[in-house]
């Protein structure tokens, strides 16, 4: 079964963008780069929540590759490139992460069938914080977004074909094209909050994400290749507590806010979803608009 995993984890590489350079932060040698220079469409095949062998923003041949993405160390890595071009606010540094990888499947395969919870830990003077998304080197779109305070940084970076339906409806059935998250999207704080909230649910409980989930239990459960093309509710609602046990469900939650909008639903349970600039109003750096008509919010829209 593992060396079906590992053809799973197939991506395309791409070229890195020539704005990018070298730095260290906090014993953390990481990436620079400033979004306004980045030369066109360079973005590795971040495209999909997975990154399951779906192709780059401009390019064409992406799926006739079984080379992977990697990272700086030469590790497979899924979603690990810089934001597409102007989605990142003006003049916007990053730092990227490139101690991450650990456990990658080029490295550990059997990291698979261990626990997701356990690659969880603090930071500490001789090491950074890490979590499964880290540490397996999936989705690490999302532990730049964290380590830089951007909610929307995987959602900068993802950009979905229009022609799929999997992360709009994976989306929806969890609840995050709601009206409170899109107000909350750039508000990293209270996205926080929300997503410690969204793990505390009595559904995400009874999928055992805090003791033993697995990668494996994971992709049991993603068929984005099956007809219908998207998931049933119940796995949808399993790959969203599945975040909870790789680290938080915060990336996902503000990329679904940020790129889909429902514009129809029909009685026989199917929904017409909008993405991106197909949604009223939408913004590459912003997201969707915001509608608040739940009375007096919490917080601010920004922090």
């Amino acid at each position: 079964m593992l060396h079906q995993v590992i053809a799973l984890l197939t991506f395309k590489l791409a070229a890195s963008s020539k704005a990018i350079v070298q730095d260290s932060v906090d014993g953390s040698t990481v990436q620079h780069f400033e979004p306004e220079h980045v030369d066109g469409p360079s973005i590795p095949s971040s495209v999909g929540m997975f990154s399951l062998g779906r192709s780059s923003v401009g390019s064409s041949d992406v799926n006739s590759s079984a080379i992977g993405e990697v990272d700086a160390k030469g590790r497979q890595c899924s979603i690990c490139g810089p934001p597409v071009p102007d989605r990142a606010p003006p003049n916007k540094t990053y730092a990227l992460r490139s101690d991450c990888g650990n456990h990658s499947v080029s490295v550990d395969p059997l990291a698979f069938t261990e626990p997701l919870i356990g690659f969880k830990r603090d930071g500490n003077s001789t090491h950074n914080w890490t979590n499964a998304w880290c540490e397996l080197n999936m989705q690490v779109a999302c532990v730049n977004g964290l380590w830089n305070k951007d909610a929307l940084y995987q959602a900068r970076v993802v950009d979905y074909p229009r022609n799929l339906i999997y992360d709009p409806y994976y989306c929806f059935y969890n609840g995050w094209l709601s009206p409170e998250l899109r107000y909350l999207q750039n508000n990293f704080t209270a996205m926080t909050t929300a997503a410690e909230k969204e793990c505390q649910r009595p559904v995400r409980a009874q999928h055992n994400w805090n003791t033993t989930m697995t990668q494996l239990d994971m992709f049991a459960r993603y068929k984005p290749n099956v007809p219908p093309y998207h998931p049933t509710r119940e796995d949808a609602l399993f790959i969203g507590s599945w975040n909870c046990a790789m680290g938080t469900p915060l990336c996902d939650m503000a990329y679904c806010a940020y790129s889909f909008c429902v514009k129809a639903e029909h009685g026989d349970g199917t929904v017409d979803f909008g993405m991106y600039e197909e949604c009223d109003d939408w913004d590459p750096v912003e997201g969707m608009p915001v509608a608040w008509d739940l009375g007096t919010p919490k917080y601010s829209r920004h922090e």
